[in-house]
This record gives C-alpha cells, structure tokens and sequence, in this order.
C-alpha cells in the first residue's frame, strides 16, 4: 500500500514487520460493496465495475474483528 494511495487515505493497514522483525498483519478484505472477496483476482473483477471517484464499501478484518470502511477510489499512480 502506497502512502497516497486510497486505502492509505481511508486509514487501511497494511501488512508489516514490528521492531523485533515480526510480521503484523495487516487489514483482510473480506467484501466490497457487500461482495465476498475470496482471491485477489476477486478484487480487481469487483473494482473493474467502478470508476475514479466511486465510493465502495469494504468490510475487513482487522485485530479479529469484522469493520466497515468507506474509500473513495482514485487513479492509479
């Protein structure tokens, strides 16, 4: 995930190693716009539907618990 990427502006966290190299996982998508994403490929079919400037809904994992979060979508750098 890039800094100025959407996901970042939406607060998504990403995958990461801690101080003592361990590695935090980061945010699991589980659904876009209430669709189950099951393989990356998933993503992009479901992205493919909409355009820069949409705002989609993603319901992820993250620290165990199922949460929602608005992003609005924007051009690839």
């Amino acid at each position: 995930m890039t800094p100025s990427s959407s996901a970042a502006s939406a607060g998504l966290q990403g995958t990461q190693r801690d101080r003592a190299g361990h590695i935090r996982l980061g945010d699991v998508i589980l659904a876009i716009d209430g669709k189950e994403v099951n393989r990356g490929k998933d993503v992009f079919a479901i992205l493919d539907r909409h355009n820069v400037g949409d705002v989609i809904t993603l319901t992820i994992l993250r620290n165990d618990e199922r949460q929602e979060v608005k992003v609005t979508l924007q051009a690839a750098e």
